[in-house]
């Protein structure tokens, strides 16, 4: 089974866990953060169906649970290609290059989740706004999972920026610059999540 089959997510979600549970990393901790953002999006999704809130807003809140899904499955690949370089024996003299190229590629996916994030809190934050008291505890747990997320793919991120560098390579600049707003835009969702557990 190709990574992208094996980390779809239109699979019902008992099968999805046990796919994630086996060894490979296809689906892994990415496509995981994936599926976490998505669960904060169709939480946001819910809370913006009631009352008299715009349309645009739940459109933007529908757009990013796909984009956090598509995220999801896209991470697979990218892992499945880093499993195999780091797979290649110790001795070839083409591995570290491998392995440089295909954590390069899992930092740009992580990078790509965690754009997909960043965007969530934006919309997480619009739509605290004007909360009915009902929906709160909703919104928190949406912010609880955009958070938990944006960490995921923040340590996925870190840890390809490592491969790189320990293999003598230097990781792209624009990667760097997305760690900072992901970092940023984790602490903001779990600041907000701190606020409504705490009343």
């Amino acid at each position: 089974m190709e990574p992208e089959e094996r980390a779809s997510v239109t699979v019902p979600l008992e099968e999805w866990l046990d796919r994630l549970a086996q060894r490979g990393g296809a689906p892994g901790g990415g496509s995981a953060s994936g599926v976490l953002l998505g669960v904060g999006a169709a939480l946001l999704s819910m809370v913006l169906s009631y009352g008299d809130r715009s349309p645009a807003l739940r459109d933007r809140a529908e757009r990013l649970r796909a984009d956090a899904l598509a995220d999801a499955i896209g991470d697979a690949t990218a892992s499945a290609a880093l499993g195999g370089a780091l797979a290649q024996p110790a001795d070839d003299p083409g591995r570290d290059g491998q392995v440089r190229d295909a954590a390069a590629g899992g930092a740009r996916s992580s990078a790509q989740l965690g754009a997909t994030g960043v965007a969530l809190v934006e919309l997480l934050e619009e739509t605290a706004e004007d909360t009915a008291a009902g929906l709160i505890a909703d919104l928190g747990v949406a912010a609880e999972a955009i958070a938990a997320g944006l960490g995921g793919a923040l340590i996925n991120l870190r840890g390809d920026v490592d491969l790189i560098e320990r293999r003598g390579g230097d990781a792209p600049a624009e990667i760097a610059a997305a760690a900072d707003r992901m970092d940023a835009a984790r602490r903001r969702a779990a600041s907000h999540a701190t606020r409504v557990r705490e009343g």
